[in-house]
């Protein structure tokens, strides 16, 4: 149910981002782009937050306990996960780097994947604090519900722990749509994976992903044009 409440979201939000330059035709690239963003995130981001609710109201679980907030071991695990966030970060680099280069080896000119390309079109400040709450906030909090506390647990329930492994960190990578990042996001779900296993509490792969795409936003908001 989860599943199709999803994809029937994210069939709407690719209908909705691909009428809005018919529907406006003079707007701005940046704000097209921009509202493009805003619309997917919503498709996405804000939807996999109401289908979890109403997943965990049938199950009888309060937010409190599914994210690990109400455990002893809080503190413990969200140092976990702002230590794994900042010493994942060369590992990924080192893989975006190469995968890079070996698309550009291949096909020309690799493409930045579509954050990116929306953020070096953000010019105002409200733009940028959006997108910021987006990747820093939302998208850490969404995706590991989804990828580590639900489907890797869900699959792991079954017996499949490493098939639950390889299929929750390769979609990961795969929802970002960009082959340059593929490698290194989908290596980042498997740090993510282990870090949940190791401690157990949601909350830390939550930190450990909001710390990794800190980093990076501030990388590129920071340096020289």
């Amino acid at each position: 149910m989860l599943g199709a409440g999803l994809m029937g979201s994210i069939a709407v939000g690719m209908v909705a981002v691909a009428s809005l330059h018919a529907l406006a035709p003079k707007l701005p690239v940046g704000t097209e782009k921009f509202l493009a963003f805003i619309i997917s995130a919503v498709a996405f981001q804000g939807v996999t937050l109401g289908l979890t609710h109403v997943l965990l109201r049938m199950h009888q679980r309060s937010w409190r306990e599914f994210l690990g907030l109400g455990k002893p071991d809080l503190s413990r695990a969200v140092l976990f996960g702002v230590a794994t966030g900042a010493l994942v970060l060369p590992g990924a680099y080192l893989l975006n780097e190469l995968s890079g280069l070996i698309l550009t080896y291949l096909q020309g000119d690799a493409e930045l994947q579509t954050s990116v390309r929306v953020l070096q079109l953000s010019v105002t400040l409200g733009q940028r604090v959006c997108f910021a709450i987006a990747a820093i906030v939302l998208a850490p909090l969404c995706e590991e519900i989804l990828f580590r506390g639900i489907l890797y647990d869900l699959l792991k329930q079954f017996g499949w722990p490493r098939l639950g492994l390889a299929v929750s960190s390769l979609l990961f990578g795969l929802i970002h749509a960009n082959a340059m990042t593929l490698v290194p996001l989908s290596f980042l779900a498997v740090v993510l994976a282990l870090l949940y296993d190791q401690t157990r509490n949601l909350m830390a792969p939550i930190v450990a992903h909001a710390v990794f795409n800190l980093v990076n936003f501030l990388t590129f908001v920071l340096q020289p044009k």
